[in-house]
Formats: structure tokens, sequence, C-alpha cells
């Protein structure tokens, strides 16, 4: 059964190639053979040529979907008409006895049942890219920086780059979008707008009027964190699948699945929704369309033999199995006030994990481990050095980094912000932009550090 099995899965990857049903049929017939003579050989047993037939009449051939029995029939007869002249009747003989053999198979009964539904299919194929896309960043950091720095006025240049929909501009908050839920909100749209003319009034004030104490460098700052931020948002739309970025130029996506490509309101603290999805789509990438869910066998040290096995399969001592055998062994003859019990870890069940006792062994499914490990991770991220620091040292770092060139004027022995109403007027302007767009660039930078804090 297990041979007839693996040879049905080669030749559902043959049928698949473009072969005919004729040539799997042949090809499953010497397969079967040569794998019962070698089982003949390791056994040293001789199989009985009525298993030995009934294997290879049993080969379910997977056909198309339209195709039935009597089409197989007539493949197989126009294959032996095909061979009429040819000498070697022990050909036709075997062609004859399959095409006997398969009329009384049902071919497509006991379909396989894929737990992979078509919608984790379509979910996978919209979040799940496999290379990095040069003309998406070229476009997406040209987009970006325009809009940053011309906003509304950046519309006309805007259109054309996206192709001349609005709703690629509605799903990048370019525009206000068209109907509740679609795109998104006006406030965020309009704020935008307002920072992009705000650094543009400063600008055009320190080149165009140059206030006394305030030079290029002010310029140069605000510019230079403007080209950060779009860079990293270009570097994320580079990996955006190419017919999914196609679709966000066309069609207007709903908010909520907008706000989950933004790299710090679905990154900067995870979910547990999109932990799942994570979960989901790397399993279907590493395990791809398996039949059954995987499963994980744990060993429990749950006897000081069991323990000492344990010990030997891993090739290594640890505290926690030395525990274990002493304390299974005979943990009254530990010299007193040796406790060993902080070395024991509990068993998995006990500590939350998802794991079942059967038949003296611990299981669990492939997805509800790391479904649970990545919400162990989570939860001691929240108590680390890391997740304690969070956003708000973050805005702090920012404020510091926004003065530099109020602090370097006071090094210099100038006015910290000038000593003129538009020296005064042109910083204030541009400290708010300025500040927006340096703290988005530190929070990519704080969301990078915390990715690789989970994954060490």
């Amino acid at each position: 059964l297990d041979i007839r099995q693996e040879v049905q899965a080669t030749a559902m990857k043959w049928l698949a190639r473009g072969d005919s049903i004729e040539e799997t049929l042949e090809r499953n017939h010497k397969e079967i053979f040569e794998r019962l003579q070698r089982l003949q050989l390791d056994m040293k047993c001789e199989v009985p040529a009525k298993v030995a037939e009934q294997a290879v009449g049993s080969v379910k051939a997977p056909l198309q979907p339209n195709t039935t029995l009597n089409d197989t029939a007539y493949c197989l007869d126009a294959n032996m008409d095909s061979d009429k002249n040819s000498d070697d009747s022990d050909t036709k003989r075997d062609l004859a006895a399959k095409k006997a053999l398969l009329g009384k198979q049902n071919l497509l009964k006991d379909p396989v049942v894929n737990p992979v539904t078509r919608e984790d299919l379509i979910s996978w194929s919209e979040n799940v890219a496999e290379e990095f896309n040069a003309k998406q960043f070229v476009v997406e950091l040209v987009g970006q920086t325009i809009w940053l720095i011309f906003g509304i006025l950046g519309i006309p240049l805007l259109l054309p780059l996206y192709g001349c929909s609005m709703n690629a501009l509605r799903n990048r908050s370019m525009w206000m979008r068209s109907r509740p839920g679609k795109g998104f909100g006006t406030p965020g749209v309009a704020a935008q707008m307002l920072l992009s003319a705000m650094i543009q009034t400063s600008v055009v004030i320190i080149i165009v009027v140059q206030p006394e104490h305030t030079n290029v460098t002010d310029v140069v700052l605000v510019l230079m964190f403007v080209l950060l931020r779009c860079l990293t948002i270009a570097i994320k739309y580079g990996f955006v699948p190419r017919a999914v970025w196609n679709q966000m130029n066309v069609v207007a996506w709903d908010e909520s699945r907008l706000v989950g490509l933004t790299l710090v309101g679905a990154w900067l603290t995870v979910s547990k929704e999109t932990a799942d999805l994570q979960v989901d789509w790397a399993l279907l990438t590493s395990v791809g369309l398996v039949e059954e869910e995987p499963e994980l066998t744990f060993l429990q040290p749950t006897t000081a033999d069991n323990a000492r096995a344990i010990q030997a399969l891993q090739g290594k001592t640890t505290r926690r199995l030395v525990a274990e055998i002493l304390a299974h062994e005979d943990s009254s003859c530990l010299p007193q006030g040796l406790k060993l019990e902080h070395d024991r870890a509990p068993a998995l069940e006990e500590a939350g994990w998802p794991a079942k006792v059967a038949a003296g062994k611990t299981t669990m499914s492939l997805r509800e481990f790391f479904a649970h490990l990545i919400q162990v991770v989570l939860q001691a991220e929240k108590k680390s050095p890391i997740g304690v620091f969070g956003a708000k040292g973050m805005m702090v770092v920012t404020l510091a980094v926004t003065l530099t060139p109020c602090f370097g004027r006071l090094i210099e022995g100038r006015p910290f912000m000038g000593n003129s109403i538009l020296a005064y007027v042109s910083i204030s302007i541009y400290w708010l932009p300025l500040f927006a767009c340096c703290l988005t660039s530190f929070l990519f930078l704080y969301v990078a550090i915390r990715d690789m804090w989970r994954r060490r």
C-alpha cells in the first residue's frame, strides 16, 4: 500500500508535467515491480504474484477532471493499435491486463482533502514576496518624496507616476477616500498636506530671505530626514508582490488592510492576529500543501531511565536532565541543603503549551507550537529593556536630534533660534515636519531592532 501511494504521487507529477496516461501507466508498472523486487531482497522473502498483480492494477492514475474510464480504455486501445507491428507480445499482454484491471478500479475514489483552503492561498499570494522589485522601489521613492515635499502641489506629477488612478493615491494616504472604510481617513491626509506646506514655507524663507543665524544646514537636516523616511517606505513597497502592487494602483483597499501594511502600525506592537497570520504564511511557504498538519513529538523526562535515554539522544548533559535523573532515582540521597527544583522545568501542558499527552507521548501540532512560541517571545519582549524603552524613549531621542542646529548655534555663541522674527518663524515652521519625519525614521529603526530581538 505504501509503495502504491508513493508511485501514485509520482504519477501525479508526471501528468502535471504533460505526460500521457499511457506513458504514466507504463512507468507505474515498471516502478512498482522494481520496488517490490527491492522489498523482496530487503525482507529476504518472496512477494506473492497475486500481491504484485494487485499492486499494479490498483494504481489510481490521476486523470483530468473530465476523463472517464472509457477514455482511459480508449487511450490504451490506441496505444495497443499503434504497436500492432511490434514483435513484443509481452508488452501487449501487459497493456491488456492493465486495461482490464483499470476497468475494475474507481480511479478517483478517496480524494485527498487538503487543509489549505482557497482563502489561505489568496492570503499567501497577497502578502508573501519572493524577490525585491527595483522598479517598485524607484517609483515609490520618487512618489513619496514628491508627496512629502510638495504635498498637494505634487498631485499633477503623482497621477501619471501611479497610472492616473486616484485609488493609487488614496491607498498611499495622498488623497481623501471616496467612501467610508476605503483608503486612509481625511485627517491623516490633511495632516500630511499641512506638513508639506510647512516644509515649503520654511525652505523658501531660509533660502530666499536668508534670516540671520539660519543657513542651509537647517534645510539639509530637514531634507535628509524626509529622504530617510521615504527610503524606508520605498524599500517596504519593493518587497510587495508585483501583482498586489498593481492591484493597489487600481482598487481602493480597506483601511484595515492598509494599516496592516504599515511598518509602525503592524510591527511596533504585534497583535495576536498579525502573529497568527505570519505563522500561517511561513508554514505554507516552508511546509507546503500537506495532506495533514505536521506534529511534533516531545521527549519529557518523566522517569530516571527516560531522562538518561534523552541525555544519550541529545549527546550532551544539561542541568535539567541531571536534576530529573537525581530527583527520580532517589531525592533523599542528595546532599543536605541541595535542592534542584528550580532546575526542573514543568511539563509542557503545565507551562501553558497546547500539548496533548497520549500513550506516554507528548505531541503538538507544528502550527500550535510556533503560534504559542511567538506569543511567549512577545510577552518576554514587553519585559525586556527594549520593550521598556519603547516609543517614549524614541521621542526623547528625536527631540534632541531635531534641536541639533539650535544647540550648534549655542556652541558657536549665537542665539538658540536666531535674533530676528523671520529666524524664529522659519525655525518654528520647519521644526514640526522635521520632528514628524525624524520620529518616523527612528520608529522604523526601533521596529527593526525589536524584530531582530524577536529573532535572536
